[in-house]
């Protein structure tokens, strides 16, 4: 996305946090990547049009598809073996919560993390979101571009400000007061 995003003049910058957690016997486990920010820059004009390359990112894959990955999953993880009615309830209720995210990140969380066990809805939605978290933020940016700076509300100038600290009883001094 953001390859795709500098095609068009607009700079996505991603930031995100790094945590290696440990076990009860002091063993790392894999590490935990969460997103903290997302920023943009370029000329506003190009927003629109490196949205919708995001947006292009979001797509779900085919039903037939996640069917797939989900096959692939239950024969390359330990599973409890059940009835023909719950396997497909499980593959039908999967599906439809699947598709609510992009393509590549389902496979991802599917096929390419390593589960040891069949994982549950639990285990396998935050997998997504994490995935997907750094695309959705892009998004809002994109579309939002002024909403950050629009909460901190207008900047005062500076007479205004220099008013504000004297009748407060402060001088400009650095810890010093009027």
């Amino acid at each position: 996305m953001v390859s795709l995003a500098s095609q068009h003049g607009v700079q996505l910058s991603v930031e995100n946090d790094y945590r290696t957690p440990r076990d009860s016997k002091g063993n790392m486990l894999d590490p935990i990547i969460s997103l903290r920010s997302v920023s943009v820059s370029g000329p506003l004009e190009n927003y629109p049009v490196a949205a919708e390359e995001v947006r292009r990112g979001m797509r779900p894959a085919a039903p037939e598809a996640i069917e797939g990955w989900l096959a692939e999953l239950s024969v390359i993880v330990a599973k409890r073996q059940d009835d023909d009615f719950t396997e497909t309830l499980r593959l039908e209720a999967y599906t439809k919560r699947l598709m609510e995210y992009p393509a590549d990140v389902v496979r991802h969380a599917l096929v390419e993390k390593t589960w040891r066990f069949w994982p549950s809805w639990d285990e396998l939605k935050p997998e997504c979101e994490r995935l997907v978290a750094p695309r959705r933020a892009m998004l809002r940016a994109l579309l939002n571009p002024k909403a950050e700076e629009d909460q901190r509300g207008p900047r005062c100038a500076a007479e205004t400000a220099d008013e504000i600290v004297r009748q407060a009883g402060f001088s400009k001094r650095v810890g010093g007061a009027a």
